[in-house]
């Protein structure tokens, strides 16, 4: 129970022994009373006729980078509260710079909270931090920095921007950490090609994800629209580079991923087909890689649009993340399926 069983089945993993890890819903109705060997002795019964089917287990490598991908996703979310703490100091002490500023944590952001801290109030030689390449001029940003200079608030800004750095100091070093482990994913008989340059985004890997990616698989999975950057890396250490051993189908896999509705049929009749209320981090990756195509121009953006104005942006998300999921899955398979060919899925 809870994390108990993940040392174990990892050492299992590693002497090459084959693991079933069974979701307890579906063999936890043991007749007569319940101990730790009458259950054994169930799910033993159980495998010996063939009805136990295992859960989906990554091999061990790709364990390891899907640990330090979620570690990185939960320090960028630490990294967002930390924003938001500076934010709302700077907005009790009445300095909308917010307002003006886009991101407070980019360049201009950055130098004016640095100076604020190290003691500078006035706006004037504040806003001498101003990027020439910013759209608000420096008499704005001047006139945002007017405000009412607390002590207390002061201090809490300094917590929270030290914090910050902490933070992305670490969010480095799992990116650091998460290199190593793609190079050792790197498949050698994979031709050489360099792939196209992304554009780096905020918290995007410190490494090129796309290249890495293209290593391990032979194939450009991030020229799948939306599948890029952080959403890319989350979807490949949550699959692995062999999607096929564990799903033979693309539909057992979008199943997996809780993309498609739970059909329950009686006499022939459909009579309920709701999507599962139940989390899949890969699955949540893919809908947010739909939820970026809704000002994009492609045949997937426009099938986005047009599903919303039908049946809203909930469902349409949903139907677009399938759709993106089976592109996934056959651009791993299939060495000759071109992007081009998403409007026939």
């Amino acid at each position: 129970t809870g994390v108990y069983w993940c040392e174990l089945y990892t050492v299992l993993l590693d002497y090459n022994i084959e693991v079933y890890l069974v979701n307890a819903k579906y063999v936890k109705n043991v007749p007569g009373r319940k101990s730790d060997v009458s259950d054994a002795r169930w799910l033993q019964k159980l495998h010996s006729y063939g009805l136990l089917n295992a859960s989906f287990q990554p091999d061990n490598i790709t364990r390891t980078l899907r640990s330090h991908v979620r570690v990185r996703k939960q320090i960028t979310q630490s990294m967002s509260t930390e924003i938001q703490r500076m934010q709302k100091s700077l907005e009790l002490m009445n300095i909308k710079l917010n307002n003006v500023i886009r991101d407070i944590t980019g360049k201009t952001g950055i130098k004016i909270i640095e100076s604020i801290i190290s003691g500078e109030r006035n706006p004037k030689k504040l806003s001498q931090h101003r990027d020439k390449r910013m759209k608000a001029s420096r008499e704005i940003i001047e006139k945002s920095l007017n405000g009412h200079w607390r002590e207390e608030q002061l201090f809490n800004l300094s917590l929270a921007y030290e914090h910050y750095l902490f933070l992305r100091d670490q969010m480095i070093k799992c990116d650091n950490e998460i290199e190593k482990i793609m190079i050792n994913m790197s498949d050698d008989t994979v031709p050489e090609k360099k792939t196209k340059k992304t554009i780096i985004r905020k918290n995007t890997p410190t490494f090129d994800v796309a290249q890495y990616i293209y290593n391990a698989t032979g194939v450009e999975l991030t020229e799948i629209y939306g599948i890029k950057g952080t959403i890319a890396l989350t979807v490949f250490s949550e699959t692995g580079a062999n999607i096929k051993e564990k799903f033979p189908t693309d539909k057992q896999f979008v199943r997996w991923l809780n993309l498609v509705p739970d059909n329950k049929i009686t006499g022939g009749k459909v009579i309920s087909s709701k999507v599962k209320k139940r989390k899949n981090k890969a699955g949540q990756a893919f809908k947010s890689a739909a939820n970026t195509l809704w000002k994009a121009q492609n045949p997937l953006a426009d099938d986005l649009r047009r599903r919303k104005a039908k049946n809203g942006a909930g469902k349409a998300i949903v139907a677009i993340a399938k759709k993106l999921a089976t592109i996934y899955y056959k651009m791993t398979q299939l060495s000759g399926f071109l992007i081009h060919s998403i409007s026939r899925i």
